[in-house]
């Protein structure tokens, strides 16, 4: 339906620092009523000044709430600096930092093994994988689904076969 309001009756002339608190208060009325929470927020690098500003007048009044935020982050160097300044920006209300470094080729290894089962895998599966994602287990895991889609691994005798030339074709 269409509302039949003038531009001049919809505007409202609320302090960006108010309105900042009030949609705080909203998300922490909204956590006390959900019991203890846990508040996944991904690519932290890409926040916009707003939702920073938000992000921290929700910080300042956890302590009221059974809410337990996790910010996560790409942790390539590019964004090391937008990083730093918001680590900076929320440092009194930060707990914890743990930074997950990228796997060596020998928890590559163990990584994949347990994805295929626990059967033995092969070095150069491992240096295949290793070297197109640089350890990222995210990676690793995805990669390795499209090399099983194409049929370039496959169990035989209790291992796993890694055909390379079956990828490259």
């Amino acid at each position: 339906f269409i509302l039949n309001t003038s531009q001049k009756e919809l505007s409202i002339d609320v302090d960006a620092d108010k309105f900042n608190e009030m949609v705080a208060r909203f998300f922490l009325d909204i956590f006390n009523s959900l019991g203890q929470t846990l508040l996944i927020i991904d690519d932290i690098q890409w926040i916009d000044q707003s939702s920073l500003t938000l992000l921290r007048n929700i910080s300042r009044n956890l302590s009221e709430t059974s809410t337990f935020i996790l910010l996560a982050s790409r942790n390539e160097d590019i964004y090391h600096s937008v990083l730093d300044k918001n680590v900076e920006l929320l440092k009194s209300n930060l707990k914890y930092e743990i930074e997950l470094r990228p796997f060596s080729s020998d928890d590559t290894k163990i990584y994949i093994k347990n994805l295929l089962g626990g059967k033995d895998i092969s070095d150069n599966l491992v240096d295949f994988l290793q070297t197109r994602t640089d350890g990222n287990a995210f990676a690793i895991q995805e990669y390795l689904r499209l090399v099983l889609e194409n049929g370039a691994i496959y169990p035989s005798w209790g291992q796993w076969v890694f055909e390379e030339q079956r990828v490259r074709n």
